[in-house]
């Protein structure tokens, strides 16, 4: 594949001052998670921790944190005058489908054991709604005028995307299985089944965080077929929060079971 005919053409950099502004925040937000991750895990699920505030309903707290990516990027992407180009329009589906599901199935699929405490920490909620919203509308603009070409069907056949599309698309399905192995430990008919168990099938006996290598995957395949600011932010942040969490959750399941699987790798199959 010829990498040369289709430059980047300085994605990161527009003519648009906003924009710009935006991707200079994303950035500043991405370090500071960066630099966090090696002194706290956020504080939701096994990690949940009082200390981070007021605590949530998990189903509450996923829902109300991923909200503002479908509502940000629908806002700026609709109202845009070549919003609905074919090109543009496949671009804006795979984006809401993602968030379709992460954002409204994820949050209402959780199965919580009867009288569990909430989990979710509040302040987690803020600082993703944060993320979410700016990751809504970096996308939402760089889809709608920025992504240099997109109107050109050849954005279609570069490297970039023949690369890119098919990892996001085998990662997505990869995270909805996963989710799916995950979500199905806990029996809704038993209200003794309260306690974590090992999870076993697909992923799951290559190693522990099977759905964290899947977003991973995933926001690096949509970083490459993009080419946007958007992507790689994140990319990033999601390097700089699971990563350092897949390792502690990891020694967690090694501690919690005497029989937990040895073989299993942290987060990258036969690798890491």
């Amino acid at each position: 594949m010829d990498f040369s005919s289709f430059p980047l053409e300085k994605p990161f950099v527009t003519t648009d001052s906003w924009y710009d502004s935006m991707i200079v925040c994303a950035i500043a937000y991405a370090t500071v998670v960066f630099f966090g991750a090696f002194f706290f895990s956020a504080g939701y699920g096994k990690f949940s921790d009082p200390r981070f505030g007021i605590e949530l309903d998990p189903r509450l707290g996923w829902f109300l944190m991923e909200l503002p990516a479908t509502l940000s990027f629908s806002y700026f992407y609709w109202t845009s005058p070549k919003a609905w180009e074919a090109q543009r329009v496949f671009c804006a589906f795979l984006f809401l489908r993602h968030y379709m599901n992460r954002g409204w199935f994820f949050p209402l699929s959780i199965r919580v054991a009867p009288g569990k405490k909430a989990s979710f920490s509040m302040s987690v909620v803020a600082f993703g709604v944060l993320f979410t919203t700016l990751h809504g509308y970096l996308n939402a603009k760089w889809f709608a005028e920025f992504a240099p070409n997109l109107s050109d069907l050849s954005w279609f056949s570069s490297p970039w995307f023949l690369i890119g599309y098919p990892m996001y698309e085998i990662s997505f399905w990869l995270t909805i299985h996963s989710e799916y192995i995950q979500r199905n430990l806990r029996d809704l008919k038993n209200k003794n089944d309260t306690g974590y168990k090992i999870p076993y099938g697909g992923l799951f006996d290559y190693v522990t965080n099977a759905t964290y290598f899947g977003e991973l995957m995933g926001w690096l395949g949509w970083m490459l077929w993009t080419r946007s600011p958007g992507g790689a932010f994140v990319f990033a942040v999601s390097c700089a929060n699971l990563i350092p969490r897949a390792f502690k959750q990891h020694q967690w399941y090694l501690k919690k079971f005497d029989n937990y699987p040895k073989n299993r790798k942290v987060l990258i199959p036969m690798i890491l």
